[in-house]
């Protein structure tokens, strides 16, 4: 999507929270999963079969979880945003609460670095205007379809503001160069480790 970020009334962006295929992934495989452990220890009762009803329950849990989340982290509109507040997600309660841009208060980005390849996480901490109970948070990673385009107009509608910014802020170009910068040095580091163990193999081999 184009996004004209001196625009007075921008188009709808939204940033997804998972994407659809990895929701329909979770509620399946928890889904079933807790289903089949729940039956087990319901068929088949011995002893511990207690934890197959904990292992079945925390399973369907975690498939209400992928179900009910929100498919957006947070859509703006043409008089800021609305985001989803996830403190509740453990209760399985996601209200979606509006700000407008001189609400925020607070930006911070981070690196993440996990299993499954390493991200950008931001945070925005907003005044919560509707309830008056101090600040609230909700966060969007880089892997979520719209991250760039609402960061980019994040940074054009608080521009001036008193806003903190924290880790990277909204520099997420110098944060996308320092991981390519330190990539380096560890591929090398983990190159020299691989010859390492491939000659002390060789000459193990070779002693035989």
């Amino acid at each position: 999507m184009t996004l004209d970020p001196t625009s007075a009334s921008p188009a709808p962006l939204p940033v997804t929270t998972l994407s659809r295929a990895l929701r329909v992934y979770m509620v399946t495989v928890f889904g079933l999963g807790g289903g089949f452990f729940i039956w087990l220890a319901w068929s088949e009762p011995s002893h511990g079969h207690e934890m197959g009803y904990a292992l079945g329950f925390v399973m369907l849990w975690m498939a209400l979880w992928a179900a009910l989340r929100p498919e957006y982290a947070v859509v703006v509109t043409d008089s800021g945003f609305e985001y989803a507040d996830e403190r509740y997600g453990l209760l399985l309660y996601f209200p979606r609460r509006h700000a407008v841009w001189s609400d925020v208060t607070r930006v911070d980005t981070r690196m993440i670095r996990g299993r499954y390849g390493h991200w950008l996480r931001t945070r925005i901490w907003v005044r919560d205007a509707e309830s008056g109970s101090g600040t609230r948070r909700f966060s969007i990673r880089s892997r979520a379809a719209g991250y760039t385009a609402f960061v980019d107009l994040l940074a054009a509608r608080i521009a001036g503001q008193p806003v903190e910014m924290t880790g990277y802020g909204l520099d997420t170009q110098r944060a996308i160069a320092d991981d390519r910068r330190r990539r380096g040095p560890r591929a090398a580091l983990a190159l020299a480790l691989i010859a390492l163990a491939i000659v002390a193999i060789m000459l193990a081999l070779h002693r035989h």
